[in-house]
């Protein structure tokens, strides 16, 4: 694939996002909207997470990338 080697279950073809998320024993982890950044770094670190989805009241809302979380952290703490 273009010089890509493809890695995990990108191997796998025909799966699912519900494949996946069963394949974490049925325990789906995610941030709640108004987790602390120590939260965050938390569980980003304990589940080796470099994007963890974030919920609001159960539902999806969209996912905490690394890169902008981290630079978002060092822009407020240079301040």
């Amino acid at each position: 694939m273009n010089g890509y080697v493809l890695m995990g279950f990108l191997t796998e073809k025909g799966l699912t996002a519900k494949d996946l998320v069963s394949s974490q024993k049925g325990k789906l982890i995610s941030l709640n909207v108004n987790a602390t950044t120590e939260n965050a770094v938390k569980i980003m670190s304990e589940n080796n997470f470099s994007q963890p989805i974030v919920t609001n009241e159960g539902r999806i809302i969209g996912f905490l990338n690394e890169y902008y979380f981290n630079s978002q952290t060092m822009k407020n703490h240079c301040k």
